[in-house]
């Protein structure tokens, strides 16, 4: 028992640092649950309530931290009375396991809801925290595939812009070299017909 006792010292001394935020800070909710004062039993529901309630009419507290440090005191008493009793006689025994034993159950009922209200607020913000980074990461896919797209018609834009250069640039060369020459090939004649506004007889 003594064991046990020496655990729930090292839980105390877990739940402090495993909860502990890098900057030292704790989530508010978290923190309310591990060192506040709960008088109303607030969060607790069913028979967790009913055992918190029992800790409170006795004047226990029910913060975490403070509800581990009195189950330990449990453990320590319960085995000091074990140590001081006699071994030859049952009675004794079990006068020295049952007394101030009406504390135990629900303060290790209150230690359980507790846990368990801190790993739903962890789950909630580890969703939250998931989601956040989904709806980023979203964000971010949305930046570039837009940024692609403009891109792309810039690019084009500029592409297209050098083809009609240059073709603008041919059409002039044409304009330069003398009719005979371009009237006959085939081609060049074909070009001709195909860009002039107005249809060519040749």
């Amino acid at each position: 028992m003594i064991d046990q006792s020496d655990e729930t010292q090292e839980i105390q001394h877990e739940v402090l640092r495993i909860f502990q935020e890098i900057d030292g800070s704790y989530n508010p909710s978290i923190k309310a649950i591990i060192f506040e004062d709960n008088p109303t039993c607030f969060g607790f529901f069913g028979d967790n309530k009913v055992k918190c309630g029992l800790l409170t009419v006795t004047g226990q507290p029910v913060s975490m931290i403070g509800a581990l440090s009195v189950f330990q005191n449990l453990l320590t008493n319960k085995y000091q009375d074990y140590q001081n009793a006699n071994k030859t006689s049952l009675s004794t025994l079990l006068t020295a396991a049952y007394i101030n034993i009406q504390t135990f159950l629900p303060n290790f009922v209150v230690i359980a809801a507790e846990a368990q209200m801190i790993a739903g607020i962890i789950d909630e913000e580890l969703t939250r925290k998931i989601d956040d980074t989904s709806n980023q990461r979203l964000l971010v896919a949305i930046f570039f595939s837009i940024c692609l797209v403009v891109v792309s018609i810039l690019a084009w834009y500029h592409i297209l812009k050098q083809i009609c250069e240059v073709f603008n640039h041919f059409k002039k060369i044409l304009q330069i070299l003398p009719p005979g020459i371009v009237l006959s090939s085939y081609l060049l004649k074909k070009f001709l017909n195909e860009t002039s506004n107005h249809p060519l007889n040749f």
